[in-house]
């Protein structure tokens, strides 16, 4: 038995990488549903960036015959995987760090909340308190929603 190597050319090979590109992508679209998945959520988008950052893309990519829609195609979704990746990464880090604050907040509060003698926590201090996480809560629903659905890339 022997085994059989085929050859693909490079922009064959572009290709493949690009429908494994746009798999992870789509991967990375489920809504976080703790801090921690948020974080990892933000951790796997910046290496999926740098991952298509890094991709040479092929020399028959960049000097396309008009007549080549096949090319077309592959330069399309490669520009549109680059751009929806860029937005989930932005998308990401304004969640992570919403999420980040909100618990630095409700543990802050804790703290207070627990606190007794002169470190007691004022009515004015705790309404105010309360008020911020409500508005922290309600913009991370918001980034929530708009985290890229799947399959839009």
């Amino acid at each position: 038995m022997s085994d059989i190597e085929i050859e693909f050319s490079p922009t064959e090979e572009f290709g493949f990488w690009l429908d494994e590109m746009e798999d992870k992508s789509v991967a990375l679209t489920k809504k976080p549903s703790t801090r921690v998945e948020a974080c990892q959520l933000l951790a796997s988008t910046q290496s999926l960036k740098e991952n298509i950052l890094r991709k040479e893309i092929p020399k028959e990519l960049l000097e396309i015959d008009e007549d080549d829609t096949k090319l077309f195609d592959l330069v399309d979704r490669y520009n549109a995987l680059r751009e929806a990746v860029e937005d989930q990464l932005s998308k990401a880090e304004t969640l992570s760090s919403c999420w980040n604050k909100l618990n630095s907040n409700m543990s802050e509060l804790s703290r207070a909340l627990s606190a007794g003698g002169a470190n007691k926590l004022t009515v004015e201090k705790l309404e105010t308190s309360l008020n911020e996480l409500k508005e922290m809560f309600k913009e991370r629903a918001t980034i929530m929603e708009n985290l890229t659905p799947g399959g839009e890339c």
